[in-house]
């Protein structure tokens, strides 16, 4: 319910926010378990906005239980007509194979069903294109942005890339400098025969 009066804010008044409606792309990661009135209602009040406006819509989902099976994109259009409710892989599935009911304590669920198919999605059509990436939640199954576990796995992929591009830059700074100090071997390295203990 959040994310699509969101929506519908940023729809009615998109100057106000500065967002031009051709240049926007909503992705809808279906998990297969969403509520039929749920689905009505977006397919009677959000597609016709989407529709008017020539928004891109496009729903995704999981193609199988590995992250290796990648995802199925349902539908892309800018004339949306249906919501789908489910796709080939589907959460009920996930929890029916595993033996487990859905989770609220950790929400590893939006994780792999939510975060996993978004993030594969973008990284795939949008390479090396900046974006504005809003997620959109029900906030009874969400808690604070700032705490929310889908936040934090983006936050800490974002991080680790940092991390790495710095592990990185400090490698080769290490690399250039051992060049400049002939005789030396790097800490951590041994050179010549192994040692006796």
């Amino acid at each position: 319910m959040e994310s699509s009066a969101y929506l519908t804010e940023l729809l009615t008044a998109p100057e106000v926010h500065g967002i031009d409606p051709a240049n926007m792309v909503v992705l809808h990661a279906v998990v297969g378990s969403e509520f039929n009135d749920t689905l009505r209602d977006s397919e009677r009040f959000i597609l016709p906005l989407l529709r008017d406006r020539g928004v891109r819509l496009v729903q995704l989902s999981r193609r199988g239980p590995a992250e290796s099976d990648g995802i199925e994109i349902l539908d892309d259009t800018r004339r949306p007509r249906a919501m789908h409710s489910k796709g080939p892989w589907t959460l009920a599935q996930h929890n029916a194979v595993n033996g487990i009911t859905p989770q609220l304590s950790d929400r590893r669920c939006s994780l792999q069903f939510k975060g996993f198919v978004l993030d594969r999605f973008i990284l795939t059509a949008f390479p090396d294109r900046e974006y504005r990436h809003a997620i959109g939640y029900n906030r009874d199954l969400c808690c604070e942005f700032v705490t929310c576990p889908l936040s934090a796995y983006l936050g800490r992929k974002l991080r680790r890339q940092r991390s790495d591009a710095q592990r990185s830059t400090k490698a080769e700074a290490r690399s250039r400098s051992m060049l400049l100090r002939p005789g030396r071997a790097p800490t951590g390295h041994h050179t010549g025969s192994p040692r006796k203990s």
